[in-house]
């Protein structure tokens, strides 16, 4: 089960961001019944692609999602990515703040200038302090579900 919480971030100006990212590259597979399936290739940046994974995910709450990851062989990966229409590109930093990590992703390509906090969390009532880079909640906004901002026609103008 992934409990996740998503915000805005609201400064762009970034100091505090680690110097390591992880490179993410992701596909999302049509589907129907309210399943979300996805390919994705993680590097170190975008010339060097080291892992892959296929995920499946449904909601449950609007915080709260059944997940599944199964690791994929890269080439393979690689192959199922270049036949899917709909993708996105972001680097990802992991920013510790008080007793959490927060995920930073900075979306690439047509979404560029989009910056989404994610937080895991143990329990949906979990208590956690936002930091002051923090903006406006997004949690369950369907604009901000990665497979909707992958299927975007257009771009996201933050």
């Amino acid at each position: 089960m992934e409990i996740e919480r998503k915000f805005l971030v609201k400064d762009k100006n970034l100091p505090f961001l680690p110097l390591e990212y992880t490179y993410i590259r992701q596909a999302y597979i049509p589907t129907t019944q309210g399943f979300c399936v996805r390919v994705r290739l993680t590097g170190t940046h975008l010339a060097v692609l080291q892992n892959a994974e296929m995920t499946v995910k449904r909601g449950v709450t609007k915080i709260s999602r059944y997940e599944i990851n199964v690791p994929m062989d890269l080439a393979k990966a690689q192959e199922l990515y270049a036949l899917v229409p709909d993708k996105l590109e972001k680097m990802r930093y992991r920013v510790p703040f008080k007793a959490h990590t927060w995920e930073i992703d900075l979306f690439q390509n047509r979404h560029q200038g989009l910056i989404l906090a994610e937080l895991e969390l143990q329990s949906e009532n979990e208590i956690f302090e936002l930091p002051p880079w923090v903006g406006l909640e997004v949690t369950g906004d369907p604009q901000f579900l990665n497979e909707n901002l992958a299927r975007l026609q257009g771009r996201y103008v933050p």
